[in-house]
């Protein structure tokens, strides 16, 4: 159904009649509309809107529960953007990492410096999938490239084709899904069992399942998501392709019993604290004089905007004692 266009103040208007309360509220909450839009700020109203049983299903209403407040749902919107803020320091950490960990170890794994030569080294899964056709996407990132390095190599060394770099150059002509699709399926089984490990994982699967998952959190966060409490499900009623909204379905299973085990209490996978637990061990290896997990505790003291947001979050009870955590 398409719905007719609202002005501001009609926004403003639907939603206090809906029962958002707040003393003089309507120039506040037009102030909020106009920064940061009505679709967006409807994820974080959404919690507290009031529920009904209909055809023995529970559903959310469009009115809003006794109590709510514009100062709350505010409060959860900055507690998210500063979350998100962080997450996204994290992933960039592990994600340059990443490139740099490839490049060197396929490099010395093949004994030759690039990708051209290397071809031969592909796993034939990747060369399977049309060696040339996943190359194209590394080859159109250097052609538009307007970076220093990339103008120095394509005209002070004549050189036009990606894979005639110097393999560590190569990889910085990537997107980080690029990046690990190549990681994937086109590396061999023992260089990506090599590159896991210097990461802190003897699962290889699991570690590149989890930077599959830093890929897909990366995207959301790029494009301003809500990420708090995030529900990462596959809707069977309205068949949305699981790899666009369930990490569990990302995130394989693991070998390390702290991971799916239930004795510590379990990281449930559909949760923001899951990523968070990665992002924690991740960044061990890539940036491991970083303050990351004093600013996250930092977050969750001082901008938590409910006393229940941690468990709302996916954090299991007395999750900071956790052996993944400890």
């Amino acid at each position: 159904m398409i719905k007719p266009f609202k002005t501001y103040d009609q926004q403003a208007d639907l939603l206090i009649n809906r029962g958002l309360e707040d003393m003089d509220i309507k120039p506040q909450l037009l102030q909020r509309l106009k920064a940061v839009g009505y679709y967006r700020l409807s994820g974080y109203f959404y919690p507290f809107r009031r529920t009904a049983m209909f055809n023995g299903k529970q559903v959310k209403l469009d009115l809003f529960r006794t109590g709510a407040k514009l100062k709350t749902v505010w409060n959860y919107y900055l507690f998210d953007r500063r979350l998100r803020f962080l997450i996204m320091d994290a992933i960039e950490r592990v994600e340059i990492a990443f490139r740099v960990c490839l490049a060197y170890e396929w490099a010395k794994f093949s004994g030759i410096s690039n990708p051209q030569s290397m071809k031969g080294h592909f796993a034939k899964k990747y060369r399977n999938r049309s060696q040339s056709e996943r190359l194209k996407l590394f080859q159109a990132n250097y052609d538009r490239s307007l970076e220093d390095f990339a103008f120095h190599f394509r005209e002070d060394e004549g050189i036009a084709q990606v894979e005639d770099l110097p393999v560590w150059v190569f990889v910085q002509f990537s997107t980080f899904g690029n990046l690990h699709n190549l990681y994937k399926d086109g590396l061999p089984l023992k260089l990506r069992q090599g590159i896991a490990q210097l990461f802190g994982f003897p699962d290889e699967s699991f570690f590149s399942s989890l930077i599959a998952l830093l890929v897909a959190a990366r995207n959301i966060c790029a494009h301003h998501g809500r990420l708090w409490n995030r529900k990462w499900k596959y809707d069977t009623q309205n068949q949305i392709h699981p790899l666009r909204t369930r990490l569990a379905d990302i995130v394989k299973a693991s070998s390390d019993p702290y991971w799916d085990s239930n004795r510590h209490g379990n990281f449930n996978k559909e949760k923001t604290a899951f990523l968070l637990t990665a992002l924690h061990i991740l960044l061990k290896y890539a940036a491991n004089t970083s303050q990351w997990d004093i600013r996250l505790m930092q977050l969750l003291q001082d901008s938590a905007p409910s006393a229940g947001i941690e468990t709302e979050m996916g954090f299991p009870r007395n999750w900071r004692a956790h052996p993944l955590w400890n």
